[in-house]
């Protein structure tokens, strides 16, 4: 009887399990069909994105959940999110593709939005690569349904998005000196541009598919329907709330593309005949008239969805894509005959047109130069303005040239038009980006604020300083190959620190003198190398140096922190932290990049000195300071470079500690934790791979077991500060990436239980 009911007892067990199981995957399947309704038919992405990533916390591993979330973020306004969904569809389901449709430019396999999310995430390594495996899987045979029937677009997609990936790497090594605010009183979460202003520069009148407009349906790519917005700028160059021009907006789609330099004719796009022209005149009562459609040589059966007008009023520049053209939508110009109306439209040509879609044509002020928008020429993604200078002497539109990074993104920048007069912006424009208000919105590009004459004056400075002492492991430390070897750090380490006592100046191996200092090089520290992969080295340490007054002995420590890569020091945050009493001390800023302590200590003092700065990796470096001498004050110096964020190299956390054999975290790895919790924080679009390590002792499956388990503690550590979960994938790979020769002693496996960081895209 006992054993009978043991028995029944465990099959009960198991089955209320697998009914709980069956419970709980039912509830996940019916928040992804609910979050599947929202996305077709409302057309809520916001909305089924919170459906989806709910059917997530129920059911990680349903694939389409995570395809769809990943897919709902692509198409809104934190696109870069997207990759952790898809790489997690994809481990789950490699070739898995739902019915569903998608916008232009865009293919269903995983391969291929995996791709699209590392480029618009910026790494353009790994999208190259992922683009080169979809382009493989359809070339073979393997591509989904749509890519198999569409295989020619296919191809000719990814080769055109590598191409993109390597101008935009090409672009962004050399940035204008210029910059873009949001005109966050006037933009929604919803797509809004196209500016456009009256001659005064009073009243921007744009487009915008909000909801609360003319109609409550959204179209076939599930935003509403476009209506016309207008927004006033007060005298202090604030804008006013925009409010819809209900005269002229429709439940069908219309846009505002020009309005003529008197400020009384206005031309529109309206949905009527698959997108056509109109003209509108403004009324003795400030409102607008009925829009009349501007003829049979402007608007045909084919679409015809931007246009600008010349000051004059005579020649119309205009976006459609009519048979003829040379492949998407065309730029075309027509002339206004003697009666007023238009003439024959007549294409750009090659040298502006491309086989992708061209767009949103408008002139300088002067009237030579033509700006326009493009997926073809040289783009970096989406849509790119390009600008082509009319040469007179031949009658033609010079190539177009891109305008550059940042006013240019891997994203879709559109719509550029110049500033009203009196305006003392360059241009303002439509751009999708990723720390904006939402979709698209409108931007004010701004000359870039110049540079302080002190600041020039240290760089000057810090130039010749840079001359004068060579980098020391820190340059190594960061070429590494991606196993982060810890023992080509701890040996670059080293031989620095031996090189600096070597070469320097210094005439005996304690001091030299002068003043009232004296100066010191550190003896090495071979466990100090270990700690803070940082080496000492001399600088003329005399300079600005302020005698104590209080005629107490004191330790001065002073650093320099310099950018890695262009040697320009940098200031920051820095805080030293005595590890003793943990108490916090901001040293004062001697100059530009150069920070200070004075410290009366008797004896040696260990301080953890934690420096940030925005688009740079933190650092956290162990300095032992030296006790203050009897007869005269110590003054010691340190060399501290940080690297930019860069993509796929990894990171080590060297204050993040686990026991032989666990994956807890040790208390005192919090502050290091805390660091990258902040990076994250100060750097919302960064998306990052955390790595666990394991030394060799044990067998493989454990080891992989326990490295990913390390690596979930500290990616559970940084969503318990409220990081999101999307943002970060912990991964284990146990002792495939060892420090090298470093297992044979008990510090080099230690060396091996460590975790890194690596950004998969910014």
């Amino acid at each position: 009887m006992r054993v009978i009911a043991i028995s029944l007892l465990m099959v009960f067990f198991f089955s209320a399990n697998a009914t709980y199981g069956q419970n709980e995957n039912s509830k996940a399947d019916a928040l992804v069909e609910q979050g599947d309704v929202l996305y077709k038919n409302k057309g809520s992405k916001r909305e089924a994105l919170e459906k989806y990533k709910a059917a997530i916390e129920i059911q990680p591993e349903n694939v389409r959940a995570n395809y769809m979330v990943g897919l709902c973020y692509l198409q809104t306004s934190q696109k870069s999110r997207s990759l952790n969904y898809f790489l997690k569809a994809h481990d789950i389901e490699p070739d898995f593709v739902p019915e569903i449709k998608l916008g232009l430019d865009l293919f269903p396999d995983l391969r291929f939005l995996i791709a699209k999310a590392y480029q618009v995430g910026e790494n353009y390594t790994m999208a190259n690569q992922y683009f080169g495996f979809f382009k493989e899987s359809v070339e073979s045979g393997n591509g989904s349904r749509y890519s198999q029937i569409n295989k020619g677009a296919a191809i000719r997609t990814a080769d055109r998005k590598i191409f993109e990936c390597l101008v935009a790497e090409d672009l962004q090594k050399k940035p204008l000196d210029s910059r873009y605010v949001n005109i966050k009183g006037v933009n929604s979460p919803y797509p809004d541009y196209g500016p456009v202003f009256t001659p005064d520069g009073k009243q921007m009148y744009f487009t915008s598919r909000r909801s609360g407009g003319a109609s409550s349906e959204v179209d076939d790519d599930l935003h509403f329907f476009e209506d016309i917005y207008v927004a006033t700028r007060d005298s202090a160059g604030n804008w006013s709330n925009p409010r819809m021009v209900t005269e002229i907006s429709t439940p069908g789609h219309e846009s505002v593309l020009c309005i003529s330099p008197d400020g009384k004719t206005m031309v529109i796009s309206k949905g009527d005949g698959n997108g056509d022209l109109f003209m509108t005149s403004k009324k003795n009562d400030g409102t607008w008239g009925t829009p009349e459609s501007m003829g049979k040589n402007i608007n045909t059966s084919s679409r015809e969805t931007a246009a600008y007008v010349t000051a004059k009023g005579n020649k119309i520049f205009f976006i459609s894509d009519r048979s003829g053209g040379f492949g998407g939508t065309d730029i075309y110009y027509s002339e206004r005959r003697s009666n007023g109306n238009w003439g024959s439209a007549v294409n750009l040509g090659p040298k502006v047109n491309t086989i992708y879609d061209e767009d949103a044509p408008s002139l300088n002020k002067e009237g030579n130069a033509l700006y326009f928008s493009s997926k073809g020429h040289k783009a970096m993604g989406g849509f790119d303005v390009f600008k082509a200078t009319w040469d007179a002497g031949n009658q033609v539109f010079k190539s177009p040239e891109n305008l550059g990074f940042p006013i240019n993104s891997v994203d879709d920048d559109n719509t550029y038009v110049s500033s009203p007069e009196k305006d003392k912006s360059l241009a303002y424009y439509s751009s999708f980006k990723e720390n904006g208000v939402g979709d698209l919105d409108i931007y004010q590009i701004l000359q870039g604020a110049p540079v302080p004459d002190s600041v020039k004056k240290d760089r000057e400075e810090f130039k010749e300083l840079a001359k004068a002492n060579e980098p020391l492991m820190e340059n190594q430390v960061n070429n590494l190959s991606e196993d982060s070897s810890a023992t080509a750090a701890m040996e670059a380490d080293r031989i620095a620190k031996k090189e600096a006592i070597q070469n320097s100046a210094v005439a005996s191996s304690e001091s030299a003198t002068k003043g009232n200092f004296e100066v010191k090089v550190l003896e090495e520290d071979p466990s100090a190398s270990t700690a803070n992969g940082q080496g000492y080295y001399m600088y003329d340490p005399m300079k600005d140096l302020q005698v104590a007054t209080s005629g107490r002995k004191e330790t001065a420590v002073r650093i320099l922190v310099l950018d890695t890569d262009s040697r320009i020091p940098l200031d920051g945050d820095v805080v030293f932290i005595d590890q003793d009493t943990k108490e916090k001390i901001t040293p004062a800023r001697v100059r530009n990049g150069v920070y200070e302590i004075l410290i009366a200590n008797t004896t040696a003092k260990d301080y953890m000195v934690s420096i940030e700065k925005e688009g740079f990796h933190f650092k956290n470096i162990m300095v032992n300071v030296p006790a203050a001498s009897k007869s005269r004050s110590i003054f010691v110096t340190r060399n501290i470079e940080l690297k930019r964020h860069t993509l796929n190299k990894p990171r080590i956390l060297r204050n993040v500690y686990f026991d032989f054999d666990q994956a807890e975290i040790s208390d005192r790895s919090n502050h290091e934790l805390d660091m990258l919790y902040k990076m994250l924080t100060e750097n919302d679009k960064l998306i990052i791979e955390v790595s666990g390590h394991a030394d060799f002792l044990g067998e493989d499956e454990y080891n992989n077991d326990l490295s990913k388990k390390r690596a979930e503690k500290v990616v559970a550590y940084l969503t318990s500060k409220g990081i999101d979960k999307g943002r970060l994938r912990a991964m284990g790979y146990g002792e495939k990436k060892p420090a090298p020769g470093t297992d044979s002693t008990e510090n080099g496996r230690a060396l091996n239980r460590r975790t890194e960081f690596m950004i998969m895209a910014q």
